[in-house]
C-alpha cells in the first residue's frame, strides 16, 4: 500500500509557546508598521478627529477667551564714541552691535525691577482706568500684584535691530494698552534717577574698593620684586632640577648598597657556619700556599731524602732490616709534623676568610650610610628650594588673583559711571502701545492650533491602534501563528469574496475552480503535507477546527480532491456525529456511514460510494447512529479494526472532524490516526482557544502537523492584501505583452 509522505511533525514535548495561567498565550510586542497598515483607517480617522476638535477648540477660544498683545517699543541710540551720523564702521560695528544687545539686556532688569513695578503699580492705570471704575487686571491680582506685573511683562530685542519692546497680553484691548502705557513711563521715569543715592553709595563703595586694592596691589608687586631680588629664581630651578637629579642618582646606588650589603650579610653568615662546622673548603690557589710553606717544603725535603735512602736499604738488606724499620718510623714522623703544619696553616687561612667576609660586610656598611647621609643633605636642600618655589608662586597667584578682582570692581566703576552719563540720553520713544483693532488677536493662532490637533490626533490615535494590536488575541495572519504562537503553519485560505475568480463550488475548487487563489492555497497546502516525504509516512489524517465555523469541512474536502488528482485513492471520512456536513457537499453519500460500520450495521463497501467524476475519491458519511452513541464508538477496537481494513483498500483516509474545543470526538480520534490538520478561521479564534487545543492534542499524544488559517480577507491594508493582488496579476491570462503590475 502506498502512502503519502509525512507532513511538519511537531512531537509530544516540543517546546511551543508559553501559555499564561487559564490558556492564554504571551503577547509580543507588535511592529509599527504592521500596526500602521492594519489601522489605517483607525489612525486616519483618528487624525482628522484631532485636527476637528483643534479647529473647534480655536473657534472657542476665539469667540470665549481671545488674547491681545500690546507693547511698547524704544530705540537704543549708540554710544557716545560713535558718530550719529555715519554710524558705527568697520571693527567698530560688531562692538556696537554687542554693546547694544547688553544694553538691552541690562534694560530688561530694569523695566521689571521693583522700582519700575511699584513706580506703575501706584498709577491710575492700574488703580483706576476709568472714573468710577476699578482695574480687572488690579482685581484679579490682589494678591502680589508685583510679583504677577513681572511674571506677565515681556521684554524683548526685536531681532536685526536696535529696538526692544515692552508689552503684556489680556483681553480687555483698551485696559492692557494703559497698563502697558503706565509701565513704559514708569520704565522711562526710572531712567532720570540714575543719580538715586543707592546708585550713589554703590558707585561709592566700588570707588573705595578699587582704590584699596590698587594700593594692595602695589605692596604685593614690591614685596614680590623684594623676593625677586633676593632669590634668583631661575637658579633656583636649576638647582632643583640638579638636585632632582642627584637625589634619583642617591637614590639608585642606595637601592645598590642596600643589595651588595644584604650579600655580604648572607655571604658572611654561610663563612661562618662552615667555620665552626670545619666544612669550609680552600680555593686551589690557598692550597698551593699552604704547600709553599717552607717548613712543609723542608719536611718534605727530608722526606724524599729517607725514601731515597730507604730504597738504598731494601736493596741491601731487605724489608726486615732493622735500618729500613727506622726510616720508617723517622718517614712517619717527618709526614705528621707536615700533617700538623698543614692543618695550622688551613685553619689560619679560614679565619682569614672569615676576617675578610667581615670587612666586606663594614666596608658595604660604610658606604651605605655615607649615600644616606648625602640622600638626606640633597632631600633637604630640595625641600628649602621647594619652599621657596611655593612662596614665589603663592605671591604670584595673590597678586593675579588681586588684579582680577581689581578688574571687575574698575568695570563695574565704569558701567555704573556710564549708565549715570549715558541710559538715559541713549533710549528714546519708538513707538507708543496702540489699541489693538479686534481682528488682531495673538492668542489663538490656527497656525499652532491645526499643527497640534494634527499632531495630537496622529500620536493619539496610533497608540490607541498600539493598544489595540497589543491586546487583541485573536488568530488573523500567519504572523500570530509562526512569530506569537511559535506554531508550524501550512497555510492560508483567503475569503472567497476577495477571490477575484469565484467560479466553482467552495468546497471543491481544486477540481471546479483551479485557477483561482482559493484552489491554490489548497494546493500549497498538500505540497507543504508532502513536504517531508521522508521522515514519517502517514496514511490517515484528521482535518478539525479549532472552533465551530472554522472551515475544516471545505479544507477536508480540497485536500482530499487535490491528493486524488495526485493518483492517490482517498478516503474522505464524515467524522462529525453532531452536524455532518459532507452530505452537502456530496449528493451521493449514502445514509449508512461511518457510525453504521463502527457498530456493526454496514460494511466498508455499503457505507462508501466514489465521486462521480474522480473515481479515486471515495466517500463515507456521518451514518444513521445518533450522536451520543456513535461518539463511543471512537474508543472501541472496532475503530481500530476499520483503521486496519482502510489502509489497506485506500492510500490515504482524511477524517473531517467535529470541532476539538467542545467535542471530546476529534481529540479521542486525533490520538488514533497518524497526524492532525487543526483549521482557524481568521479574526475569530483566540490564541487561547488554539493553545488549549494544542495542549490536548499534546496529552492525547497526537501529531499536529500543523495550522490553516481560513477565510483570511483582504480588507483595508491588510496582511494579505499584497499576495492576493500578486498572485492574480500572475496568473491573469497573458495577452500580447507581459502586463505589468500596479502598486
Amino acid at each position: 500500500m502506498s502512502q503519502v509522505p509525512n507532513a511538519v511533525h511537531t512531537p509530544t514535548g516540543a517546546a511551543g509557546v508559553a501559555v499564561r495561567s487559564g490558556g492564554g498565550v504571551s503577547a509580543e510586542a507588535p511592529d509599527i508598521l504592521f500596526v500602521v497598515r492594519h489601522y489605517m483607517w483607525l489612525i486616519v480617522l483618528g487624525t482628522l478627529a484631532g485636527v476637528l476638535v483643534a479647529w473647534v477648540s480655536f473657534l472657542g477660544f476665539r469667540r470665549w477667551w481671545p488674547q491681545y498683545y500690546v507693547a511698547a517699543q524704544f530705540r537704543v541710540l549708540p554710544p557716545p564714541n560713535v558718530d550719529p551720523i555715519k554710524g558705527p564702521t568697520g571693527d567698530n560695528a560688531a562692538v556696537t552691535a554687542e554693546d547694544i544687545q547688553r544694553f538691552i539686556l541690562r534694560q530688561r532688569l530694569l523695566v521689571t525691577g521693583a522700582d519700575v513695578l511699584r513706580r506703575a503699580l501706584d498709577s491710575d492705570a492700574f488703580k483706576q482706568p476709568k472714573p468710577g471704575v476699578k482695574s480687572q487686571w488690579l482685581q484679579k491680582h490682589a494678591v502680589m500684584p508685583e510679583v504677577a506685573l513681572r511674571q506677565e511683562l515681556y521684554v524683548s530685542a526685536i531681532a536685526g535691530t536696535d529696538v526692544f519692546q515692552v508689552g503684556m497680553s489680556g483681553a480687555d484691548r483698551e485696559e492692557l494698552t494703559g497698563l502697558v502705557n503706565a509701565v513704559a513711563d514708569a520704565y522711562y521715569l526710572q531712567l532720570a534717577y540714575d543719580e538715586s543715592a543707592a546708585a550713589g553709595n554703590r558707585l561709592q563703595q566700588l570707588s573705595t574698593m578699587q582704590k584699596n586694592l590698587e594700593e594692595s596691589i602695589k605692596g604685593v608687586e614690591a614685596a614680590l620684586a623684594d623676593f625677586r631680588s633676593s632669590h634668583d629664581i631661575s637658579a633656583i630651578l636649576r638647582m632643583q632640577e640638579i638636585n632632582a637629579a642627584m637625589l634619583g642618582a642617591l637614590n639608585t646606588e642606595f637601592v645598590k648598597l642596600e643589595s651588595e650589603l644584604a650579600g655580604a650579610r648572607t655571604n658572611l653568615e654561610i663563612i661562618k657556619k662552615q667555620v665552626d662546622a670545619g666544612t669550609l673548603q680552600l680555593n686551589g690557589q690557598t692550597e698551593q700556599f699552604v704547600e709553599n710553606d717552607p717548613n712543609i717544603r723542608n719536611l718534605e725535603s727530608q722526606k724524599l731524602m729517607l725514601q731515597q735512602e730507604k730504597a738504598v736499604l731494601l736493596a741491601n738488606f731487605g724489608p726486615n732490616h732493622r735500618s729500613v724499620q727506622a726510616l720508617d718510623t723517622r718517614m712517619a714522623e717527618i709526614a705528621k709534623q707536615a700533617d700538623e703544619i698543614r692543618e695550622k696553616l688551613r685553619s689560619q687561612a679560614r679565619l682569614q676568610i672569615l676576617e675578610n667576609a667581615q670587612n666586606q660586610v663594614s666596608s658595604a656598611q660604610g658606604r651605605l650610610d655615607e649615600v644616606r647621609d648625602r640622600q638626606l643633605r640633597k632631600d633637604r636642600e630640595l625641600k628649602d628650594l621647594d619652599r621657596n618655589l611655593v612662596d614665589y608662586r603663592t605671591r604670584e597667584a595673590a597678586l593675579a588673583d588681586q588684579r582680577e578682582l581689581l578688574k571687575r570692581v574698575t568695570e563695574q566703576v565704569s558701567l555704573l559711571k556710564l549708565k549715570s552719563r549715558d541710559d538715559a540720553g541713549r533710549v528714546m520713544w519708538f513707538s507708543h502701545p496702540q489699541v489693538p483693532e479686534p481682528q488682531d488677536i495673538s492668542f489663538p493662532k490656527l497656525a499652532y492650533f491645526l499643527p497640534g490637533g494634527f499632531g495630537a490626533g496622529l500620536l493619539l490615535s496610533f497608540a490607541l491602534a498600539y493598544l489595540m494590536e497589543l491586546t487583541n488575541t485573536r488568530v488573523r495572519t500567519p504572523r500570530d501563528v509562526t512569530r506569537t504562537m511559535q506554531m508550524p503553519l501550512l497555510g492560508f485560505v483567503p475569503d472567497q469574496e476577495d477571490d477575484s475568480t469565484p467560479e466553482g463550488e467552495l468546497t471543491t475548487s481544486v477540481l471546479t475552480a483551479p485557477s483561482s487563489m482559493i484552489a491554490e492555497s489548497f494546493r500549497q497546502i498538500r505540497g507543504r503535507l508532502g513536504a517531508a516525504a521522508h521522515t514519517k509516512p502517514f496514511s490517515s489524517l484528521l482535518v478539525a477546527s479549532v472552533e465551530p465555523g472554522g472551515g475544516a469541512t471545505t479544507v477536508a474536502c480540497n485536500l482530499a480532491t487535490g491528493m486524488a488528482l495526485n493518483d492517490l485513492r482517498v478516503l474522505l471520512v464524515d467524522a462529525n456525529f453532531y452536524r455532518p456536513r459532507l452530505k452537502n457537499c456530496y449528493k451521493n453519500v449514502p445514509l449508512l456511514g461511518f457510525s453504521d460500520v463502527l457498530s456493526g450495521g454496514a460494511t466498508l463497501s455499503q457505507a462508501t460510494v466514489a465521486h462521480t467524476e474522480l473515481p479515486r475519491l471515495h466517500i463515507m458519511g456521518a451514518g444513521s447512529k445518533p450522536a451520543s452513541t456513535a461518539s463511543e464508538l471512537l474508543a472501541a477496537n472496532a475503530f481500530r479494526d476499520l483503521l486496519v481494513d482502510v489502509r489497506g483498500k485506500f492510500d490515504l483516509v482524511i477524517f473531517d472532524g467535529a470541532p476539538m474545543n467542545l467535542v471530546s470526538d476529534s481529540i479521542t480520534l486525533a490520538g488514533r490516526v497518524d497526524g492532525v490538520v487543526a483549521v482557524v478561521r481568521a479574526g475569530a479564534t483566540k490564541r487561547g482557544t488554539v493553545a488549549r487545543v494544542r495542549d490536548q492534542l499534546r496529552h492525547a499524544h497526537a501529531t499536529l502537523f500543523g495550522l490553516v488559517l481560513n477565510v483570511a480577507q483582504v480588507q483595508t491594508a491588510g496582511y494579505f492584501r499584497e499576495n492576493y493582488r500578486t498572485f492574480h496579476q500572475y496568473a491573469a491570462p497573458q495577452s500580447g505583452a507581459t502586463p505589468t503590475p500596479t502598486s
